[in-house]
């Protein structure tokens, strides 16, 4: 990416001239070393990825760094957030930054058009912030795009293709957030692990006032929340997903390099695709160890009941769960009339054995899956894409009953449905009666 400027200049530039409001006042912007090298890394890389603590400057850097380059070298700077108030505030510190230039800069600092959430540029360079939504974004060319919390958009994925193909060529994308371990998180988890991004990870430490006696207060501040001050303020999706994940993340990542051998009982979990573009996955169990799960497409129901029947014969399965709502009760239907012994439908939408505790048989399904995984009782496969599925998230019902967050809903912040998560939790049902 060529730019008139070296980061040493840019650097030069920013602390000579930028001015930021703070809750002491107003203040000249002082860059802190991790701040440099950010601004060293968006001047040879196109796309960057921040996953950051709160409180170390990774918005206020980005605002001011592409507010200076659409006043010296042209161009768009669009701010997409998660929510409006802060889409409002990092539009402010991009408001700041020009009013407050030195004279000199009188000329390329007027404005044309000043209002709560657009500004023109004497050089007809546009800035306009926003809360993203799939339905913003497809109207604007823009050359700088900084997309706050990335990881906490509302149907992200529509959203970053709404924003994202505005662009022009050449583009410029700074992607930060604090670690989410929801679903909404994938997202932004997949572009710091994309080759293409440059990575950059920075928590607390990268602002020097964070000592320990600053961690002591904020945790104090948070009730001694560790699994809070982890995601905010370490880059802890671990810690995160502790208190947010029906499976904690490092329980999962365990659990993938665990390596238990085979054993009894061979049990199979079928998730029959329900759409053109879901999978059918099917889990194979032995005993403790979940071997490589089986994806298809494409196939009708009599041609999956008859691979799972060739299955069960290979591996010489006990029984056979697959999920009857939907097409699948057809794939039931298929194995039980050409004589498959073992073959269980399961509802997850059935009542849960444990009625106090569980909304409905998925619940419940989900949490003695959870508590297996706990316990270190399983080896699973090391697969990205199902660890991302098992970070499902729970909340509590009106009734304070558990409930897991609904598949089509999982699907539109993942971009897919958990087929694989689900096809887990089927093959790890628990004997039909057994309270889980």
């Amino acid at each position: 990416m060529s730019n008139s400027f070296d980061a040493d200049s840019m650097c030069g530039v920013l602390e000579s001239f930028g001015y930021i409001r703070t809750q002491d006042g107003l203040l000249p912007l002082h860059l802190f070393p991790w701040q440099r090298e950010y601004v060293k890394t968006v001047l040879s890389h196109e796309r960057v990825a921040v996953l950051k603590s709160r409180d170390i400057g990774s918005s206020t850097i980005a605002v001011c760094l592409y507010t200076l380059m659409a006043l010296r070298q042209g161009g768009d700077f669009v701010i997409a957030s998660y929510k409006k108030d802060s889409a409002k505030a990092l539009f402010e510190t991009a408001r700041t930054f020009i009013t407050n230039l030195a004279e000199a800069w009188g000329p390329l600092a007027k404005l044309k058009t000043d209002t709560d959430y657009h500004l023109v540029l004497a050089n007809g360079s546009h800035i306009t912030a926003m809360e993203m939504s799939e339905r913003v974004g497809r109207s604007f060319r823009a050359k700088y795009l900084l997309a706050s919390e990335l990881a906490f958009w509302n149907n992200p994925r529509d959203s970053w293709a709404a924003i994202t193909g505005s662009g022009v060529a050449g583009m410029s994308i700074t992607a930060e957030s604090t670690p989410n371990p929801g679903p909404e998180g994938s997202l932004f988890e997949s572009l710091l692990d994309n080759p293409a991004w440059y990575r950059i990870e920075q928590d607390y430490h990268g602002n020097p006032a964070h000592t320990e006696a600053w961690k002591v207060s904020k945790l104090a501040e948070l009730d001694g929340d560790t699994a809070r001050f982890g995601q905010e303020y370490e880059c802890s999706l671990d810690k995160a997903s502790a208190s947010q994940s029906v499976i904690p993340l490092q329980t999962i990542r365990d659990a993938m390099t665990r390596d238990e051998p085979e054993g009894l009982p061979v049990v199979i979990g079928a998730d029959i695709a329900r759409y053109g573009d879901d999978r059918t996955v099917i889990t194979i169990v032995k005993g403790r160890k979940v071997l490589p799960q089986i994806v298809i497409r494409g196939m009708d129901t009599q041609e999956v009941a008859k691979r799972i029947y060739e299955l069960s014969l290979e591996h010489l399965a006990e029984s056979i769960n697959i999920d009857v709502i939907g097409v699948g009760a057809g794939v039931v239907d298929a194995l039980n009339s050409i004589g498959v012994q073992g073959v269980n439908g399961v509802n997850v939408g059935e009542a849960a054995w444990d009625g106090e505790r569980f909304a409905n048989r998925k619940a419940e399904l989900w949490f003695s899956l959870r508590q297996r995984m706990l316990d270190g009782e399983l080896s699973i496969p090391d697969d990205k894409d199902l660890e991302r599925e098992l970070m499902c998230s729970y909340k509590y019902s009106l009734t304070g009953k558990i409930l897991i967050e609904p598949k089509d809903a999982v699907k539109k912040l993942l971009g897919r449905s958990p087929d694989m998560a689900d096809s887990l939790v089927l093959a790890l049902t628990p004997s039909m009666g057994l309270v889980a």
